[in-house]
C-alpha cells in the first residue's frame, strides 16, 4: 500500500496526524494547479485548504493513491469552478493583465520548484498560451503524471473526450511552441 492511500486510511482513522501527512504530499502541487484555474495564488492555497477539508470531512471511500489523488483534484475543480461562479455573480472578476509585485514574486517561487531549466520554461509558457480545457489536460496528464481514467475523472469527460482533448492539445501546444522559436533539435 503507498503513502498516500494508508495515510488518508490513517487519516479517517487516527485524525488529523495522516490528513497532514496529505497536506504535505500534495499542496504544493494543488495550489499550483488551482492557480492556474483562478489566477490569483492566496484564492489557490485557499482552494486547496477547503478540498482538503472536504476531504477529511466526507471521508469517501477510496480504493488505491490513484482514486484519492483524482478524487482531490476532482473536489479542488469544484471548488475553483464555484468560486469563479461566485466572483461573476458579484460582477467583480475582472481580468488582470499584471500582477502585484508580491504576489509575482511568490508565484515565481512557486514556479520555480515546478520549472528547473529555460526549456520548461518556454514549454510552461506556450501551456498558459492555450484555451483552458488543454491547458488543463496537459496538465493532469503530463505534470500531474495522471492516467486518462483519472483525468476523465477530474475534469468529468469520457475516457475518449480526454483522449481526443488531449490530442489535440498537443497539436495546439506544438503549434504555439513552433510560433515562439522552440528549439526541438536540442531536447
Amino acid at each position: 500500500m503507498n503513502n498516500g492511500e494508508s495515510s488518508y486510511r490513517r487519516s479517517s482513522e487516527i485524525g488529523l496526524d495522516a490528513l497532514e501527512c496529505l497536506v504535505i504530499k500534495y499542496n504544493k502541487k494543488l495550489v499550483f494547479y488551482l492557480f492556474g484555474l483562478v489566477n490569483d495564488l492566496d484564492a489557490a492555497e485557499d482552494l486547496a485548504a477547503d478540498s482538503f477539508l472536504k476531504l477529511y470531512t466526507k471521508k469517501p471511500r477510496i480504493k488505491d493513491e490513484a482514486a484519492l489523488k483524482a478524487y482531490l483534484y476532482r473536489t479542488a475543480h469544484n471548488c475553483a469552478v464555484d468560486y469563479l461562479r461566485a466572483l461573476s455573480r458579484r460582477k467583480k472578476l475582472c481580468v488582470e493583465t499584471e500582477l502585484n509585485e508580491e504576489t509575482a514574486a511568490d508565484v515565481l517561487s512557486l514556479e520555480e520548484e515546478f520549472v528547473k531549466d529555460e526549456r520548461q520554461k518556454q514549454v510552461r509558457h506556450a501551456l498558459s498560451q492555450l484555451k483552458s480545457d488543454y491547458r488543463d489536460v496537459l496538465y493532469l496528464l503530463y505534470f500531474e503524471e495522471m492516467s486518462y481514467d483519472d483525468v476523465a475523472t477530474v475534469l468529468k469527460k469520457s475516457r475518449k473526450q480526454v483522449g481526443n482533448l488531449a490530442y489535440r492539445a498537443k497539436q495546439a501546444l506544438e503549434a504555439e511552441l513552433v510560433k515562439e522559436g522552440f528549439n526541438y533539435e536540442n531536447g
